[in-house]
């Protein structure tokens, strides 16, 4: 019970603002092309904008308006759950708010806590009658830290179930991330992202798919790509709100063993088709240069899923190794904070 009432906190944790960028951009985009796949249906001739068959208007335009109607229902949802979503703790009391329904139950009340490995991390409470569950993702990655610190203390060890897999692949990744982005210098093989960056894109890309989209309108009459400036803010706004206001630290393609092992990958089957491609120009008959490529594809194979089934044995024997030594260097981390608060 000691250990329960250093533990209690009252505070309430709402969804990052990356959900409200991602549900305003969904549902703007999916409105401008539900307005764009409805007009097709008041062309006066079809045929000259490439609909042949009879039906193929009302089967471009009812697919088109399906896809669209479901991502604007998603977007609604997300706008939903960010301003109704919550999670709060107020001393041994704990209640999860979702879009459906209302959960408020106190830590006596558990019979179990599940800590999930799924996405960025799922707890699943399991009380008497109900099992609501709390997905992690859509919280920033400070608040989901301070979530799994204060359950990992608030409730008894003996009811909890999964523990070490979570803080092996959850709990102590994301600590680690959290202590790279508060770090002065870069260490070797890191780089920092900043929202510079994708400003400067941003400043590139979508004055340039502007003069593109009005070149095309007026050359071929075709005013839909005007909605392609839009979709680039809208990813632009969409990148620019998962960076913080400090920047993001991050590991370089090529400084990890799986980051190599994936760029060697890509670049040995793009071997085949670029000496496919050469012999073509060279006059070899079409038959040899598709023998050549099939022959060159299962040769280049050989050397990648070698090097990814001995990554993925490293990788199996590296996490089952993190498991059994995960609760500990939790603790490590816990009391190093704490000696240095």
């Amino acid at each position: 019970m000691e250990e329960m009432r250093e533990s209690a906190m009252d505070e309430t944790f709402r969804l990052r603002n990356a959900i409200l960028y991602l549900a305003i951009t969904g549902g703007v985009l999916s409105l401008a092309m539900i307005a764009v796949c409805t007009s097709i249906f008041f062309l006066e001739n079809p045929k000259e904008h490439g609909f042949n068959g009879e039906h193929s208007v009302l089967l471009v335009g009812g697919m088109g308006l399906t896809v669209c109607g479901v991502i604007l229902l998603l977007s609604l949802y997300l706008l939903a759950a960010y301003f109704v979503e919550r999670f709060s703790i107020c001393g041994t009391t704990l209640t999860l708010q979702t879009v459906l329904r209302n959960h408020r139950f106190d830590v006596s009340d558990l019979d179990r806590l599940f800590w999930k490995r799924h996405g960025d991390g799922r707890i699943v409470f399991r009380c008497q009658h109900e099992k609501p569950y709390l997905d992690l993702h859509g919280y920033s990655a400070e608040n989901r830290l301070r979530v799994i610190s204060a359950l990992r203390d608030l409730v008894p060890h003996d009811r909890q179930e999964g523990w070490p897999e979570f803080c092996h692949h959850v709990a102590l990744r994301l600590r680690g991330f959290l202590k790279a982005q508060t770090q002065r210098e870069l260490m070797p093989g890191q780089l920092r992202i900043t929202r510079s960056r994708y400003d400067r894109m941003a400043v590139i890309a979508v004055p340039s798919s502007a003069i593109l989209a009005v070149a095309v309108g007026l050359g071929t009459g075709r005013w839909q790509f005007l909605a392609l400036p839009a979709l680039l803010i809208g990813f632009w706004v969409l990148l620019r709100s998962t960076v913080p206001t400090t920047g993001r630290v991050e590991r370089r393609l090529m400084a990890t063993p799986s980051g190599r092992a994936f760029t060697f990958y890509y670049l040995m089957f793009l071997i085949p088709p670029i000496t496919g491609a050469a012999l073509s120009l060279w006059g070899v008959e079409k038959s040899i240069v598709r023998a050549i490529m099939l022959a060159g594809a299962v040769i280049s194979a050989v050397p990648v899923l070698h090097l990814c089934y001995k990554e993925d044995k490293n990788r199996r024997l590296a996490d089952a190794y993190g498991v059994q030594t995960a609760p500990e260097r939790w603790l490590e981390g816990v009391n190093e904070t704490s000696d240095g608060t």
